[in-house]
């Protein structure tokens, strides 16, 4: 799962970069706007502050990835006591019929960044109004400085085609990826260098062929996703898609392939250690077997989330009395 996480890094990079380069200034794209934290922000409006402008150009983020995570420290701060989520789920609950919770970026969770992109581009004008509406219960009438960057990024293109790029991505590769990664908990990761290698495969489809995602004609999620099931969540195809076809996310398709090179060299990256004649790939059925390793850390982390939850419940509570419910509990002793 890790490698999935950092393969989206990689094609996160690779879009950062290309909004500057050549080629897509050729085309006529633009930069995402930058998100300015309040001190860079005083400082690139400062006409008289030119080292400290250049500086808050330089350091500042921008783009999907920064405005995914700022819509998370309003709609679902980790500190329960900051952020606006109450507001968030009685709004979306009263204009949508049900309650929902914006993905966790907050805390990193696998793939919230792509589901968090979704979420935007599905809701984009009930995004824009919550935020309307959070200004206008304000006694100043105005937004904080977090609510004003995510305001203005979901009014940015060059942001909402990073957003629409995660989206597809997220619902070709990622969700099909962690599917197959959470049903294959008894397996080796030792044995699953051919799934890795079908991954690199696949994007390199997708690379050859991006009207597998990009088109609602002649296209089908059999061919575009990693399994070849049915999307995750065909309602953020669907709107990117129309999106593209409307015309609205004019550099969406470069992007896409630009992010797509980027989470391929992430993976093959990752996939050295499969390598044909490489450290795994010599070992003999019984070394690795005798090797055999988990393919997800979720054990591990799900025992620390315990952990934590444990302690917000019962702070007071030793170390030794913890470890002991623990091993009453798992060894089965009550029974």
């Amino acid at each position: 799962m890790h490698k999935e996480l950092n393969a989206m890094k990689y094609g996160a990079e690779a879009l950062k970069h290309w909004w500057d380069s050549n080629s897509a200034k050729t085309l006529g794209a633009i930069l995402p706007i930058p998100l300015y934290n309040k001190d860079n922000a005083a400082a690139a409006n400062d006409p008289t502050a030119s080292t400290s402008k250049i500086r808050a150009e330089t350091v500042s983020s921008r783009g999907g990835i920064k405005a995914a995570e700022l819509a998370g420290s309003i709609m679902r701060n980790q500190n329960s006591k900051k952020g606006q989520q109450d507001i968030y789920r009685w709004y979306f609950e009263f204009i949508l019929g049900y309650i929902i919770q914006f993905p966790d970026t907050s805390h990193t969770r696998f793939g919230s960044y792509g589901d968090a992109a979704s979420e935007i581009i599905v809701h984009l004008f009930l995004y824009l109004n919550f935020l309307g509406v959070i200004r206008d219960s304000k006694d100043s009438g105005d937004f904080n400085h977090m609510e004003q960057n995510l305001y203005n990024a979901l009014h940015d293109p060059a942001t909402l085609t990073e957003l629409a790029v995660l989206s597809l991505y997220s619902q070709a590769i990622a969700h099909p990826f962690m599917k197959f990664i959470r049903s294959s908990e008894s397996q080796n990761v030792l044995e699953l260098g051919y799934y890795y290698s079908s991954i690199i495969s696949h994007i390199q489809r997708l690379i050859d062929n991006p009207s597998l995602l990009l088109e609602t004609v002649g296209a089908s999620y059999q061919e575009a996703t990693l399994d070849g099931c049915i999307w995750q969540w065909p309602e953020a195809v669907l709107t990117v898609q129309q999106l593209y076809q409307d015309e609205q996310l004019p550099f969406l398709k470069p992007a896409l392939l630009v992010f797509l090179h980027g989470a391929k060299l992430g993976w093959s990256h990752f996939m050295r250690e499969f390598e044909p004649g490489g450290r795994i790939d010599s070992l003999s059925p019984l070394q690795r077997e005798a090797a055999a390793m988990r393919p997800t850390n979720d054990h591990s982390e799900s025992a620390f989330g315990k952990l934590r939850q444990s302690y917000r419940a019962r702070p007071s509570l030793s170390l030794y009395m913890r470890n002991a419910k623990l091993l009453h509990k798992h060894n089965s002793t009550e029974e």
